[in-house]
């Protein structure tokens, strides 16, 4: 199967940190990248980042590919924990689709 040639990335980032923007970014294409070497063709990719209440944060993704499309949201106290979380949620979807992939994993350096 031909990988697809054309990706859409959609970032819209509400945070003060631009080093914790750029990691998200960073953590996000690592992620899309395993999903295209596992043969899912990502045609969209959406990834919008809000500050809660609290000091909570809510990460929401979108994926479009391999004629499906794939939403999750998390809120957790850190970026990457919420990132990660919905990220497995849509992982195992294609799991349950007998696409078998693994997510890449890294602690943010908040200092």
């Amino acid at each position: 199967m031909a990988m697809n040639s054309n990706i859409t990335l959609n970032f819209h980032l509400e945070m003060a940190s631009q080093d914790i923007a750029i990691s998200l970014m960073r953590l996000a294409i690592g992620n899309l990248e395993i999903l295209e070497k596992s043969g899912i063709e990502v045609e969209y990719f959406e990834l919008r980042l809000q500050p809660m209440e609290q000091g909570k944060k809510k990460v929401y993704i979108k994926i479009d590919g391999d004629n499906r499309t794939f939403i999750e949201t998390d809120i957790s106290f850190r970026w990457d924990s919420a990132f990660l979380a919905a990220f497995e949620r849509i992982l195992e979807q294609f799991v349950q689709s007998e696409k078998r992939v693994n997510p890449v994993r890294h602690e943010l350096n908040y200092a």
